[in-house]
């Protein structure tokens, strides 16, 4: 080696030096964001749905909608007409992918005592696949970053400062719900997708059953994802069929080809389309709740709105269309690839918000995968715009001003989040389940009515829990006089807590927190219904009126 090449082998080692001190620092701040006090606090509802029936695939092998005394069904159905297979026994509310990692969560916990310990491994598996997803989706695209390892590095960690300020997604994924899985499945079909069809560097065997297997998960994690992916992969890959040279017979067979695993795996799916009761469900809902075009968009408002203000939408519009007007037939080939990247996850980005808000109801935990995905488009315009040629210095200014003012409306929401990372978080549950576990010797043996959250009292004190807030064995529920009652502000069934209290004597006990209808949700955006959002800190009851309470009996039974 000449002395020449000395310093410039110098330089480069400390460049080097440099980004893998600052990817290990954008790692240790997500891993942080993220994981920190995953154990609180303690599950509300919709978790304990996903670890009760976890606890049950443990016992029985699927989850099953009654264990003894206790019937876990939260699905608005009278007789049991839809929502559970009458030979089995076993709940077809909803597919059973989350419920199986929510056995995972369960094993992990069994023989722990500790409230807040199990509840940290509850979460961990679904936390776990989230963040397995963050990582395959942004593999599926790091080749269009160059063929440098700093260049790749570098869009590591911009996409983890990104992630680091997507609050709304880091709170979803700490919970243990279907979310992170959703995650985890689209970053497989992603990172296979964007490798086979943009890269060429896997072959097709592989894309295909990797693929194949991801596809008929998805549909049993969130089938409305799954109808997603179906769809956008085939109208991208329609056009490149039609693109191509040959006649339209040929066109078809490669079509048939390149999208294989969704057309097999669709196929695979459709017997459980019936088996789950997704149309009887989905008319149920749409009675609910409507399901016309103005409701239709609403929820796309609704999602605009989610984008906007909590994740990247912003910065990724304007830079979007910097890069359009770039004139795109004139980029380089070095350029082509990066391009059907970007213009892939347009589609999907369209299709996964337009498509899914045509659900009956808007829940912001729905659209959880658009945020990583706009990430991704931004990363990649990014490298799009600054490889076609060099943009003006008013046009880097103006994407710069953008994610910036993007930054600063998410501030409460960053605030919020670095204060419960250091103040323990406490809800109703938080003060009720503690209580009743140090209070009696063997809480098995309870009997507890509520009105809501009635898994969260089967997992964390395995006693026998009544009427629940769909009350679907209400008649015989009101013949049992129960030892604690468990009022939740929430209109449904608190009339039947009413009529039990009116059984026997029972004493009030009071907790200092405010009574709310959830322990805590992830959902920041306002659409939600009922208006439940998440709280950053514990909200204490500032009168005897509002505060938490239950029901314990005085009268032997």
């Amino acid at each position: 080696m000449s002395a020449d090449a000395q310093p410039a082998t110098s330089e480069s080692g400390h460049h080097d030096a440099a980004l893998n001190t600052a990817l290990a620092l954008a790692v240790l701040l997500f891993g942080a964001m993220v994981f920190t006090h995953l154990s609180y606090p303690l599950l509300w509802s919709d978790e304990a749905d996903s670890i009760a029936h976890g606890q049950r695939i443990l016992k029985y092998g699927y989850p099953k909608v009654h264990d003894g005394p206790n019937t876990l069904f939260l699905m608005k159905a009278e007789n049991f007409e839809i929502g559970v297979d009458h030979e089995t026994d076993a709940y077809t509310g909803t597919p059973w992918v989350g419920y199986y990692v929510g056995a995972i969560g369960a094993w992990m916990a069994s023989g722990v005592d500790d409230v807040y310990e199990k509840t940290l491994r509850f979460r961990l598996p679904f936390t776990l696949f989230g963040v397995a997803g963050l990582a395959a989706a942004f593999l599926a695209v790091a080749p269009a970053f160059g063929g440098t390892p700093g260049r790749r590095r570098g869009a590591a960690i911009a996409y983890l400062l990104l992630l680091s300020a997507s609050i709304s997604l880091i709170l979803h994924l700490r919970e243990a719900r279907y979310y992170g899985v959703v995650v985890f499945l689209l970053g497989v079909l992603l990172h296979e997708f964007s490798r086979r069809h943009f890269f060429g560097t896997i072959g097709y065997g592989r894309y295909f059953a990797t693929s194949f297997i991801a596809v008929f998960l998805l549909f049993n994690t969130f089938y409305p994802a799954f109808g997603v992916w179906c769809v956008a992969t085939t109208l991208y890959l329609a056009v490149a069929a039609l693109r191509s040279p040959g006649s339209l017979f040929e066109r078809g067979v490669e079509l048939a080809k390149s999208n294989a695993p969704v057309f097999v795996g669709a196929l695979a799916a459709l017997p459980l389309l019936f088996y789950f009761d997704f149309l009887a469900q989905g008319v149920r809902w749409t009675d609910e709740f409507g399901g016309g075009v103005g409701h239709w968009v609403g929820n796309i408002g609704a999602v605009l709105h989610q984008m906007l203000r909590y994740e990247w939408l912003g910065p990724v519009l304007v830079l979007r269309t910097l890069v359009l007007a770039q004139r795109p037939g004139e980029w380089s080939d070095a350029l082509r690839p990066l391009a059907r990247v970007a213009s892939f996850l347009c589609v999907l980005l369209i299709g996964y918000g337009v498509l899914i808000a045509r659900s009956p109801v808007y829940f912001d935990r729905y659209f959880v995968p658009m945020g990583p995905l706009l990430i991704l488009l931004f990363l990649v315009d990014v490298a799009l715009w600054l490889g076609s040629r060099k943009p003006k210095s008013w046009q880097v200014a103006g994407v710069a001003v953008c994610a910036l003012v993007a930054l600063g409306i998410r501030a409460p929401e960053i605030g919020g989040r670095l204060h419960e990372m250091r103040h323990q978080y406490k809800g109703p549950v938080d003060y009720v389940v503690p209580y009743i576990l140090d209070e009696y010797d063997d809480p098995t043996s309870l009997v507890v009515a509520t009105n809501y959250g009635d898994p969260i009292l089967m997992v964390y004190l395995g006693c026998h829990v009544t009427v629940g807030f769909m009350a679907p064995n209400i008649e015989t529920d009101l013949e049992i006089t129960p030892d604690i009652i468990v009022p939740r502000p929430w209109a449904r069934s608190l009339d039947h807590l009413r009529t039990l209290a009116n059984r026997a004597s029972y004493r009030e006990t009071r907790f200092e927190v405010k009574r709310q209808m959830t322990n805590n949700i992830a959902a920041l955006s306002p659409f939600v219904p009922g208006g439940m959002q998440h709280r950053w800190e514990t909200v204490l009851a500032e009168s005897p009126q509002e505060a938490a309470a239950i029901l314990e009996r005085t009268t032997p039974r």
